[in-house]
C-alpha cells in the first residue's frame, strides 16, 4: 500500500461512521486504514467492525487493540510502527476528509521528488449547538507550491497549522528524525509539528479544502479545565527549549526563542489570572529546570531590555527568582 491512513479511536461512537465513510470515499484507493483503538467504552468498536466487516473494496483496513487506555499519542506512535505506506496521514476519529484528499495531497507531495510534507486547507466545523460551518482562513496562509526555504520561520509564524492532520508524511522521514509523539502529555501536536518543522527541507502546500475539523463539546480544545492545558502546554515548551538547545542553528534562532519564550511566558501569566499560586509554582518550576539563553545570547539576538532582564531569575536562588520572575508576570498581566 503507498498511503497509511492512522485514526486513533477512543470513545468516539458519534463521529466515527463518518470519519471511516470519508476514507471509503477517497478518489485514490492504494491506502491501508490503521485503527488503533485505545480501550474505548462506548461502543465505537462495534462499529468499526461493522463498517469493515460491510466493506467490499481495495482498501486494507486494519485494528489495533490497546489493552488499557495510553492516549492518542500512543495511538499515532503505534499506527506509525505497523505502518507499510510510503506516505502516513493522521485522521481524527471525529473529523472527515474530502474524498479527493489523498489524492490531492499525494499530487502535491509528488510534484516535488524530495518533498518531505505536504499539507492541503482545512474547513472548521461546530456541532449543532453552534448551528454554524465556515472556515478559518489563519489555518493555513501560505500560498500553493513547493517550499524550500524558510519553512520553519512560516511555521513558527503559524503560516500553517500545528495540528497532525491533513499533513501527508513520508514514513522514511519520520523514522530518520525520530519524530513519534510525546507520551504522556497533552498538547502533543504542539511538540510534534515543532520537531516536524524544525528537519523539514521540503514542503509542498495546496489552499483546496482536503479536510474537516469538527469542534464539539468533547473535543480537548473545548475543555474548560484551564489547568490541565496550561501545565502541558508548559511541558511541551520545555520539551521544544531542550530540542533547540542541542542544535546551535535552532538554538542561536531568535524566532524560536520568541516562539517558545511567548508560549511559556503566556501559560504563567494564564495561570496568575487564574488565581492558581500553585500551578503557578508548577510552570516556573518547569521554566527553571529547562535550557535557557543566557543574556549575552539574548543581547546577540537583539532581544528587548525586559527579555534580558527576565532571564536574570536563572541566576537567583529559586525561591527569590520566582518572586523575582513573578514581578515582570504581574507588570503585564
Amino acid at each position: 500500500m503507498d498511503v497509511s491512513i492512522i485514526i486513533p479511536i477512543y470513545n468516539v461512537a458519534p463521529y466515527i461512521k463518518r470519519c471511516i465513510e470519508s476514507v471509503i470515499n477517497q478518489t485514490y484507493q492504494n491506502i491501508e486504514c490503521i485503527l488503533v483503538d485505545d480501550s474505548s467504552t462506548d461502543g465505537c468498536l462495534k462499529i468499526v467492525e461493522q463498517l469493515i466487516e460491510e466493506y467490499n473494496g481495495d482498501i486494507d483496513f486494519k485494528i489495533i487493540k490497546h489493552q488499557e487506555t495510553k492516549g492518542v499519542s500512543a495511538s499515532r506512535n503505534d499506527g506509525i510502527i505497523h505502518a507499510n505506506g510510503q506516505y502516513v496521514f493522521f485522521l481524527d476519529s471525529d473529523d472527515y476528509l474530502s474524498n479527493d484528499c489523498i489524492e490531492e495531497l499525494k499530487k502535491t507531495i509528488e510534484i516535488g521528488s524530495e518533498t518531505e510534507m505536504s499539507i492541503g486547507n482545512v474547513t472548521v466545523q461546530y456541532d449543532e449547538q453552534y448551528m454554524d460551518k465556515f472556515e478559518f482562513s489563519n489555518l493555513l496562509s501560505l500560498n500553493d507550491g513547493i517550499y524550500k526555504n524558510g519553512i520553519l520561520d512560516c511555521f513558527l509564524d503559524r503560516k500553517f497549522f500545528i495540528m497532525p492532520f491533513n499533513k501527508l508524511l513520508r514514513r522514511d522521514y519520520i523514522i530518520k528524525y525520530n519524530l513519534f509523539f510525546e507520551e504522556g502529555i497533552i498538547h502533543e501536536d504542539y511538540l510534534w509539528s515543532f520537531l516536524v518543522a524544525c528537519n523539514l527541507q521540503s514542503l509542498s502546500v495546496t489552499n483546496k479544502y482536503t479536510y474537516t475539523y469538527y469542534r464539539h463539546s468533547n473535543s480537548l480544545d473545548t475543555d474548560k479545565n484551564n489547568e490541565v492545558h496550561i501545565i502541558n502546554y508548559s511541558k511541551a515548551c520545555r520539551l521544544q527549549a531542550i530540542y533547540a538547545s542541542k542544535k546551535e542553528e535552532l538554538w542561536h534562532n531568535p524566532q524560536i526563542y520568541k516562539y517558545i519564550q511567548n508560549c511559556r511566558y503566556s501559560q504563567i501569566i494564564n495561570a496568575y489570572k487564574d488565581g492558581n499560586v500553585s500551578l503557578c509554582k508548577s510552570c516556573y518550576k518547569l521554566i527553571r529546570n529547562t535550557p535557557f539563553w543566557r543574556p549575552w545570547e539574548l543581547k546577540k539576538m537583539k532581544a528587548s531590555i525586559g527579555e534580558v532582564l527576565l532571564s536574570l531569575h536563572q541566576y537567583l536562588p529559586k525561591k527569590i527568582g520566582y518572586l523575582y520572575y513573578m514581578c515582570f508576570v504581574k507588570k503585564y498581566a
